[in-house]
């Protein structure tokens, strides 16, 4: 078995939350479940603190810095490939990778401990859905929504991670913004060159917007509306992440459960319907309900039939590898899909510079860094050393826009921590700025008691695209009773996904 190495990759967009991502590999190292660890970032990170590389340096981390791009969309995730693709080449040949973010994943590192100490889990061809030589493991991997899985923390063999990279082609066809994700992009290029099915369905459908038809269907208990063509697509979905993908996540024994509880969500603790900008997707935390789908091992139910049909079509060999003549994309369109939009392209990005930066010393690599403060300076200090005592006493089990918004309650309620409503306003801010979207809710709640109504209006419409019911509410009451100039769109549309909440069934 290969060493294992950790690669940080991201922006630093928090000094303090990249501190202790990088502490905790640090950690790891010294325990011996590393060898190595690089950061790959871009040069804009150096620039705001030009003391880091040094301070990494002197503490034994490889450093790969790589020019920023001012593209959006597309370009947001062309980065992080290339900021991989960099990192990658430092790292052995055949060593196993932790890949994480530079922020928001440190309190997932604890579900890799056993899968560091373990290795890499080798892959037998003994499947035509055998595409990588190792299992990447993932925290979640989403069913409805094809690759769209949890990428703050995942481990694989190098050479299967950079199977995953793309630069050029991936922007030329199908990705382009709003649509397919930073997730999907991820996950899916292998793939979607083993099944041409998958790569026309990307091409030829909105991902987004199909996967909460697909939802609403079976919460509907109306299948009929959905084509086989996709039903073989959710079964090319599973089988994907069956034979390439582990799930580590700490999920409890699956209840027998019939498809349609699966796709309603009914147990919470290996599954959850999860909100996404513009969409819905159904989210699955456990090996042992993929394994029980595969196997067709759930309990029987009418709604197993068209799922289970297709899983028996798709390992097929034969009908799996079919290219779908235009003609039939073409008819179901028509027929199910008349008010969804078709043909879309990205452009292509290319930009190919790299400053590598190695230490020259290791005699100092069990030294941890200095983590720098993330409280700002205008608190007092009593609620500054509150504030950094709770972080450090939970960062490790909580992301960090959770644990701002514990503070907020905290200094909200006055339980734990007193009442303080300067700082109550300011954590509050802070996890609604990390798009945690209850804070964003509060927060524009918030807003409207001080009278802002723009500003209000600005934090519901953040969490209203991320479909809260209560913010969608909020944000069609105030469109409609005020003259608001931050939101443009009409209160109907917000008032009426609201409703469609009222009536959805539990």
């Amino acid at each position: 078995m290969g060493s294992s190495w950790a690669i940080i990759c991201g922006a630093i967009r928090s000094k303090f939350e990249f501190d202790m991502s990088l502490n905790a590999a640090i950690s790891l190292r010294q325990e011996g479940l590393l060898e190595g660890i690089v950061v790959s970032t871009w040069h804009d990170g150096f620039r705001k603190y030009p003391s880091l590389r040094d301070e990494l340096v002197k503490v034994g981390i490889i450093v790969v810095s790589v020019p920023d791009i001012k593209e959006s969309g597309a370009g947001n995730s062309y980065r992080q490939h290339r900021l991989l693709d960099a990192a990658l080449g430092l790292c052995p040949n055949g060593s196993a990778i932790l890949k994480m973010r530079s922020d928001k994943c440190l309190h997932l590192l604890r579900l890799f401990r056993s899968v560091l100490r373990r290795g890499l889990t080798a892959l037998a061809n003994d499947s035509p859905y055998t595409i990588l030589q190792s299992r990447i493991a993932i925290i979640s991997a989403s069913l409805s929504l094809p690759f769209c899985h949890c990428d703050m923390v995942f481990f694989g063999q190098k050479e299967d991670l950079r199977s995953l990279i793309q630069i050029d082609l991936i922007y030329d066809w199908v990705f382009f913004p709003g649509t397919a994700n930073a997730e999907i992009r991820w996950f899916s290029w292998p793939f979607l060159n083993h099944i041409p099915i998958l790569r026309q369905y990307f091409e030829y459908f909105h991902c987004r917007r199909m996967s909460r038809f697909i939802i609403e269907c079976y919460q509907e208990g109306q299948l009929e509306k959905i084509p086989d063509l996709i039903h073989d697509v959710l079964a090319a979905n599973i089988l994907m992440i069956f034979y390439n993908f582990e799930i580590v996540s700490e999920a409890s024994e699956v209840l027998s459960l019939s498809v349609k509880d699966v796709f309603t969500g009914v147990d919470d603790t290996v599954l959850r319907i999860v909100p996404l900008t513009q969409t819905t997707h159904l989210v699955v935390y456990s090996d042992t309900l993929l394994g029980r789908l595969v196997g067709k091992e759930m309990r029987s139910d009418p709604s197993n039939e068209p799922l289970y049909a297709a899983l028996e079509r798709m390992q097929d060999n034969a009908y799996s590898r079919r290219h779908v003549k235009m003609g039939e994309l073409h008819s179901i369109q028509r027929d199910y899909f008349a008010d969804l939009p078709v043909g879309y392209s990205g452009d292509s990005l290319f930009r190919f510079a790299t400053n590598i930066y190695q230490p020259n010393e290791r005699s100092e690599v069990n030294s941890l860094l200095p983590v720098s403060n993330v409280v700002d300076e205008s608190l007092n200090v009593d609620c500054q050393s509150d504030a950094l005592a709770f972080i450090r006493a939970h960062c490790h089990d909580m992301s960090m826009e959770v644990i701002c918004f514990r503070l907020a309650k905290g200094y909200e309620v006055g339980d734990w921590l007193p009442l303080d409503p300067q700082s109550r306003k300011y954590w509050l801010h802070q996890s609604a700025a990390r798009k945690y979207r209850p804070a964003q809710t509060e927060y524009g709640r918030l807003m409207e008691c001080e009278g802002d109504l723009n500003a209000a209006a600005e934090w519901y419409f953040r969490a209203a695209a991320m479909d809260d019911k209560e913010a969608q509410e909020a944000l069609a009451r105030l469109l409609r009773n005020h003259d608001i100039t931050s939101v443009t769109q009409d209160w109907h549309h917000w008032q009426r996904l609201a409703e469609r909440k009222n009536h959805a069934p539990a």
